[in-house]
């Protein structure tokens, strides 16, 4: 889906894969997890991610409102957007634009 809208993409089957990712690759301008990942959960894997690069820009995704408290929470700890599943493509898209163009 985010290719069709032009971005370039990489893939990590769980949280401890887009950690090795991001290290071997800091160039990403938007990290894209899910609340829930194996081996590391979205929120976890933020923090690690957060303790290497403080400026990452992360987005979660949640199938939980946006309202849950674990929601919040992950916003509160530097989370830059959260969105709700199910997503259409342009509201991904715009999340993505303003995540990255945040400072």
């Amino acid at each position: 889906m985010l290719q069709v809208a032009a971005f370039s993409v990489e893939t990590a089957e769980d949280g401890q894969a887009a950690i090795n990712r991001y290290l071997a690759n800091e160039r990403f301008n938007v990290v894209l997890l899910d609340m829930s990942m194996p081996r590391l959960s979205g929120p976890e894997t933020m923090m690690r991610l957060k303790e290497i690069d403080p400026s990452v820009k992360v987005i979660i995704s949640t199938g939980f409102g946006l309202e849950d408290e674990a929601v919040v929470k992950v916003l509160k700890d530097g989370a830059k957007a959260a969105i709700q599943k199910p997503y259409r493509l342009m509201e991904i898209v715009s999340t993505i634009r303003a995540a990255a163009g945040s400072g």
